[in-house]
């Protein structure tokens, strides 16, 4: 009896020691009974174990490659590279991928996964929600008391001012436009005081004031006229100041007559030297008002924005995208601002070309004028 238990005690040591022995070679990457070893973060595997060796790592290539932070079995993986409208936040090392986030004025649309174009808030609304990196901008109408009088992705509606005392209102509040005030007169205060002081019979004064009552209405229309202006110019420079960072108005044109008027004029670039290797971004602002211009007063025709688009290399849905955020003007502006923006190759002799493709020599001219250095004949046009 004794010698039949030692021999089953044996057989079970025996059997253990195989189904441990297979445990270990038919699941190598677990650590059962210290059988195979995890290769250590910023390592991937390039050889499992097997039941003579042990499990071989390799260090994952810096900016390249990288591996899990903890224990693992898998080889390094690629490190992944930005996308368009996208800037990096961290590197990719041999622990961690590139981490990255959308550009200002730019969200990450869940649906597509890839950064969208921020919405802007029309006048007379505001940014309830302003448009971040993760979410979009959520509009709301202004409310009674409230306006706004810029187009921005992150302003919200502002409380309206209020006349004081001493003051005029000759513009209630709108939801597109604060209150208008102008301080009254002087001449107009001295005279309603002393009238008040005295107590004389208005009749008795209606002689000595009617000079009085003209230079004060004249001093008020002109006051006006002066107020009007300075307001307008005041808005036109605040404008300006936001348009900054704002890539949806970076650039502003004259609509005096709603007719394209043919005259570029650089107001803050007297001159500036550039050649065809020059980015379209780096033009001068005068430049590139011309060319969307140009290009936004010929809606419709073959040689439009939209043809310019498909040469630089805009998809159709991409381009319907862009007609949806509002008149030629601001779809022409957007797409060349992507464009320039873009990791594409954004010169201007890539611009040139695109334009001569589709007959916009007019453009192609204008452009040309002030280059230095050797110019490309494109398409062998001579322009008169």
């Amino acid at each position: 009896m004794g010698l039949m238990n030692a021999i089953l005690f044996i057989s079970w040591i025996c059997i253990m020691g195989v189904l441990s022995y297979e445990d270990c070679t038919s699941n190598p990457s677990t650590d059962i009974a210290n059988c195979c070893s995890l290769c250590p973060p910023g390592h991937g595997q390039i050889e499992k174990c097997t039941n003579d060796t042990d499990t071989k790592c390799y260090v994952c290539e810096l900016g390249k490659t990288f591996s899990s932070p903890k224990y693992d079995t898998k080889p390094c993986r690629k490190c992944k590279t930005c996308k368009d409208n996208e800037r990096e936040i961290f590197p990719c090392n041999t622990t961690h991928d590139t981490m990255c986030e959308c550009l200002l004025d730019f969200y990450f649309a869940e649906d597509i996964k890839k950064c969208q174009l921020c919405d802007l808030c029309t006048y007379g609304s505001g940014a309830m929600v302003p448009c971040s990196t993760r979410s979009n901008t959520v509009c709301r109408k202004c409310e009674n008391g409230t306006f706004s009088d810029v187009r921005s992705a992150t302003s919200s509606c502002r409380p309206c001012s209020s006349c004081g005392p001493n003051q005029l209102t000759i513009m209630d509040c709108s939801d597109q436009q604060d209150t208008m005030c102008l301080d009254k007169p002087k001449a107009f205060l001295t005279t309603k005081q002393t009238e008040q002081q005295s107590g004389k019979n208005i009749r008795e004064k209606d002689f000595d004031a009617i000079p009085i009552y003209c230079a004060a209405l004249g001093a008020v229309v002109l006051g006006l006229l002066g107020y009007v202006f300075f307001k307008q110019y005041s808005r036109i420079k605040e404008k300006k100041r936001h348009k900054v960072h704002d890539p949806h108005d970076h650039v502003e044109y004259s609509r005096a007559s709603g007719t394209d008027s043919g005259v570029c004029v650089d107001i803050t670039v007297q001159c500036k030297i550039y050649n065809e290797l020059t980015k379209y971004s780096d033009l001068p602002i005068s430049k590139r008002k011309c060319v969307e211009h140009q290009l936004a007063n010929h809606r419709g025709n073959s040689g439009d924005w939209r043809a310019l688009a498909r040469q630089l290399g805009y998809l159709p849905e991409k381009i319907e995208q862009l007609e949806s955020y509002g008149d030629s003007v601001h779809c022409c502006q957007t797409m060349l601002q992507t464009w320039a923006h873009s990791k594409r190759n954004t010169t201007l002799g890539v611009l040139l070309k695109a334009l001569s493709n589709i007959g916009r020599y007019d453009i192609v001219k204008v452009l040309q004028a002030d280059i230095r250095g050797p110019k490309t004949d494109h398409n062998h046009v001579h322009i008169l």
